[in-house]
């Protein structure tokens, strides 16, 4: 089968293509990922940027380079896109990616797009859902993995949810690494599915339910009892072992 995986070029990012490695290469894959500064909030910007110049520093590049993944930042448009068409997918896969897509992306694949949200929707769509989870005070986090199905954000019907407990004496940015190993799992579910003939059954999630969040601002960074990263913060822990 045909995939095209769209994702970031992050620390997560590289921790799921390292899961889904071994799947990825029993069929025809190309990869394409994002590489451009999220938007912050007012006042936000130096906590969060400190974070993102953390985030890129524990990386795996290797695995971007070993994939062949190639950067692409304007999915929806120009060359980028005819690059995108060129890849031909039956199905779509996106983790993290930073660009809303368009219908023509959307329509493109046979089978449809996919979407690993770090998040449990609907009750937290949008971005840093394991910030605003642990702000709030929950018990757990997760992901979802959702079909995309017009550009609106996190609204597709799901397919599957996994939830493990948090963690509050590690960092957001350990907590959403944690996230990872399940929702690749979840994937690889989709993908034996699909690969087998079988239709992705999914469940309306209600689009007058559930809340989104945006990029926190100053006032919440500086109410938010945790950190958001820690030194000792390393993808080694999650990591599969012949990656170690």
């Amino acid at each position: 089968m045909r995939i095209t995986l769209i994702t970031n070029y992050d620390a997560a990012s590289s921790l799921a293509l390292n899961y889904l490695e071994s799947v990825l290469s029993k069929h025809s894959s190309s990869i394409f990922y994002t590489n451009k500064s999220s938007p912050k909030s007012a006042g936000s910007s130096s906590l969060l940027q400190q974070l993102a110049q953390f985030d890129k520093s524990i990386l795996d590049s290797n695995i971007f380079t070993k994939l062949r993944a190639e950067e692409l930042n304007q999915i929806n448009k120009g060359t980028d896109l005819a690059r995108f068409q060129e890849s031909d997918p039956e199905l779509v896969i996106s983790i993290r990616h930073m660009s809303i897509l368009e219908k023509k992306i959307i329509q493109q694949p046979r089978h449809g797009v996919i979407n690993l949200h770090s998040g449990l929707l609907p009750d937290f769509r949008g971005v840093m859902a394991t910030f605003w989870a642990m702000y709030n005070q929950q018990s757990t986090i997760g992901t979802t993995l959702h079909k995309i199905e017009d550009r609106s954000i996190d609204t597709g019907s799901v397919i599957s949810t996994s939830s493990i407990g948090l963690n509050y004496n590690k960092s957001y940015l350990w907590n959403t690494l944690n996230l990872y190993k399940t929702g690749c799992t979840a994937i690889q579910r989709a993908l034996h599915s699909v690969s087998s003939g079988h239709d992705l059954k999914s469940v309306n999630q209600g689009r007058e339910k559930g809340a989104y969040f945006s990029y926190p601002d100053q006032n919440t960074l500086s109410e938010f009892k945790y950190d958001l990263f820690n030194k000792e913060d390393s993808l080694t822990d999650f990591l599969p072992r012949a990656r170690v």
